[in-house]
């Protein structure tokens, strides 16, 4: 089951006219868009699951309160909307910013 939606899978060519169309708003659908284009093709992509494994990484430490990593995926298996979860986690403009482009 892929869990990125089709909106989201986009080329390169079309990731690049994007972003220099947002220029520094970049937003968390942005991100999901640059995740896919560097990483779908990745052995451990996980049908879009592994951009959960990289946003942990780098952000949870500023998020005590964030739910572990295995219950938000668990919540993902049990039909709660993938880009809404991913919306939640990068729902502060700062966490976009510190993830990065």
């Amino acid at each position: 089951m892929a869990y990125v939606p089709d909106m989201f899978k986009v080329t390169m060519e079309q990731l690049n006219e994007r972003l220099i169309v947002a220029g520094d708003e970049v937003k968390w659908m942005d991100l999901l868009m640059i995740d896919y284009v560097y990483h779908h093709q990745d052995p451990n992509y996980d049908n879009g699951l592994s951009f959960l494994d990289r946003l942990y990484k780098k952000l949870s430490e500023f998020h005590p309160n964030w739910e572990p990593l295995h219950e938000l995926k668990d919540s993902i298996y049990d039909s709660i909307d993938y880009t809404n979860v991913i919306k939640n986690i990068l729902r502060k403009p700062d966490d976009v910013l510190y993830y990065g482009v």
